[in-house]
């Protein structure tokens, strides 16, 4: 089983969705793009 913020990591990966889509879907946007491997500088 995986965390739904995984599951849209993957699926943002993939090209199935965008990654501003995931981001917004996720429960923790800052987890979305640690899984992703992008990290956003302030």
């Amino acid at each position: 089983m995986q965390t739904m913020d995984a599951a849209l990591a993957d699926l943002a990966r993939r090209g199935l969705i965008t990654r501003e889509l995931a981001e917004a879907r996720a429960g923790s946007p800052e987890e979305l793009r640690r899984l992703m491997g992008t990290v956003r500088v302030a």
